[in-house]
């Protein structure tokens, strides 16, 4: 009988490294004396981590004064961050000329996706009655209608996309920027 247990933070590193290094899912199983299943989650994990962030993730390693660490901490508690990495790979971001949303700005943007949203309603609201005849229009005013229309189409699809890639943690939308800076 296998035993059911929840692997340690080094135990998991083990198994990656023992897979990373041709080991086979049985084998690492046995040697960590857990169960196969437990072996394949840890691996599907690791890959999903991997392929998230375009690849095996790289460390940086910086050393700061005791005041900097601290600036550094009351930064990204305030920007509501959840750790260190996160604050340092939201810089790393903005260097490169991504803005990444804290927390409440985030928010702020679902709350202006909403609002767009109505406008539209409204917009589409008032084509119906024009097109009815019920809402008299010439054609100029139906011409900057209809940029109007579109113009508020594009910017909610751009809006979707940005909140998209803010729940993903913006990794598809950085990558693809990079992409496009480097080639």
């Amino acid at each position: 009988m296998i035993k059911r247990r929840r692997l340690k933070p080094k135990e998991r590193a083990e198994a990656i490294r023992q897979l990373k290094a041709g080991g086979q899912i049985k084998s690492v199983a046995e040697a960590l004396d857990v169960g196969r299943e437990t072996i394949r989650k840890i691996r599907d994990a690791e890959i999903h981590r991997n392929e998230a962030s375009g690849g095996a993730a790289q460390p940086i390693t910086v050393r700061v004064s005791p005041v900097e660490a601290r600036a550094f901490e009351a930064a990204i508690t305030r920007a509501g961050y959840k750790n260190r990495s996160d604050g340092l790979r939201a810089l790393v971001r903005l260097a490169t000329g991504f803005l990444e949303l804290p927390g409440d700005e985030g928010a702020e943007l679902d709350a202006i996706s909403r609002e767009l949203n109505k406008i539209g309603v409204n917009i589409n609201q008032m084509a119906r009655l024009a097109n009815s005849g019920r809402l008299p229009m010439n054609g100029r005013q139906m011409d900057e209608f209809r940029a109007l229309h579109r113009d508020l189409r594009r910017l909610r699809t751009f809006l979707v996309q940005m909140n998209t890639e803010r729940r993903r943690r913006g990794v598809a939308l950085f990558l693809k920027q990079a992409e496009a800076d480097n080639g």
